[in-house]
């Protein structure tokens, strides 16, 4: 049986300001939210290293693949991929 690419599970609310938490599951990966996401636009992360994204425990990069789909090289070499957390370098 194929798994969902996402689920999303609500696990408790305020009743006064309506904030949640929740738990988004992945194929690859689960993230609580709220969360703290990066944004990687033209296949990188501007303004933090690594080592960095690392002592934060990112849970999830937000990879911007409109940037990647203008570059032709891009389309061939990453986008039929569809594994853009493959060319990243923090491993978990």
């Amino acid at each position: 049986m194929k798994s969902k690419p996402l689920s999303f599970k609500l696990l408790a609310e305020c009743p006064i300001t309506k904030a949640r938490a929740s738990l988004m599951s992945l194929p690859h990966e689960h993230v609580n939210t709220p969360v703290f996401m990066p944004v990687g636009t033209q296949g990188s992360l501007k303004g933090l290293l690594p080592d960095q994204l690392e002592a934060l425990d990112v849970q999830i990069i937000l990879g911007n693949t409109y940037h990647l789909g203008t570059r032709p090289v891009c389309i061939q070499l990453v986008l039929p991929t569809y594994f853009v957390h493959y060319f990243l370098i923090i491993f978990r």
